[in-house]
């Protein structure tokens, strides 16, 4: 088959990993740059092309462009689902997932757990909003931000206060969220790849460190889940849309409460956590997905 993997860097782990995958198995897998490739419409249709040569043909997409290439990415991937390329990640599901907001309000909807969560667009609210999540600390988080970058505990009104302002004035939304102390500085990520479980792995911060994220530090071992966390993590995924999905739970006094849902879940972190390898697994799910 012929595959486009979207991706900003060939040279990220992730992003190398599937190639060599993808190439393993015997397919031809082509990377296509979202903001180098020339996307639009001539008088042919839809033209996608890059460095000059037109690229057509492709069965399936592989997305992998992070939150900063969100626009051009989804473009990118719009033109080739408009050609019946398929995809496990739709531009619709992808698109959903970044606005932190609205994933936690679809996410809600479907009735599964989630940390008390409201938007605010009002300083002189922000004394009852903190009073509506239970009081300080509060964690304030950018709408469209990744691997923990955007992510604020608050222990003070007036730091709040200050805080939220400092980004309103960078034009920035926010969100309020009630902050898990018991968590005690560890989550879970649960990769799912067309709804299955490949792999679970306990995250934990790094000293000095509230943030579990392995780009900030933390560290990472294996984990069996309950039939109850399983569940939770597959009825996350299928709630957004997506066939590939990194869900991370973190375990609180009310039960565990998912945190976020990852479009474009890393693979380092869970394949040398877990030892599979979960690049083959995307991709026999995704030629799987072409032949169907």
């Amino acid at each position: 088959m012929k595959l486009a993997l979207i991706s900003t860097n060939r040279n990220l782990y992730s992003t190398r990993r599937l190639w060599e995958a993808a190439r393993k198995a015997g397919h031809d897998v082509r990377f296509l740059h979202p903001r180098r490739c020339t996307t639009g419409v001539d008088l042919k249709g839809t033209l996608i092309s890059t460095d000059g040569l037109r690229m057509e043909g492709f069965d399936a997409a592989i997305p992998r462009f992070g939150a900063s290439q969100t626009r051009a990415g989804l473009v990118l991937l719009d033109l080739l689902q408009a050609r019946g390329v398929v995809t496990l990640n739709t531009s619709a599901a992808i698109e959903r997932c970044r606005d932190k907001l609205r994933s936690i309000q679809h996410l809600a909807i479907a009735g599964l757990p989630v940390p008390p969560t409201v938007s605010l667009y009002d300083a002189e609210r922000l004394d009852e909003t903190v009073d509506q999540l239970g009081g300080l600390p509060i964690i304030i988080k950018l709408i469209k931000g990744s691997h923990g970058v955007g992510v604020i505990r608050c222990d003070t009104i007036e730091t709040l206060r200050s805080t939220v302002e400092t980004l309103w004035s960078l034009n920035e939304e926010v969100l309020l969220q009630r902050y898990i102390g018991e968590s005690a500085g560890k989550d879970l990520r649960v990769f799912v790849v067309a709804g299955e479980v490949v792999g679970a792995m306990e995250r934990r911060a790094g000293p000095g460190e509230f943030r579990a994220n392995l780009h900030r530090g933390g560290s990472a071992q294996a984990v069996d889940l309950s039939d109850e966390l399983r569940e939770i993590a597959l009825r996350a995924t299928e709630a957004l849309g997506l066939g590939i999905a990194g869900v991370d739970l973190l375990m609180s006094a009310y039960g565990p409460l998912i945190l976020e849902v990852n479009a474009s879940p890393g693979l380092e972190g869970i394949e040398a956590a877990t030892g599979k390898d979960i690049a083959r697994q995307i991709i026999r799910a995704t030629t799987a997905l072409s032949s169907s």
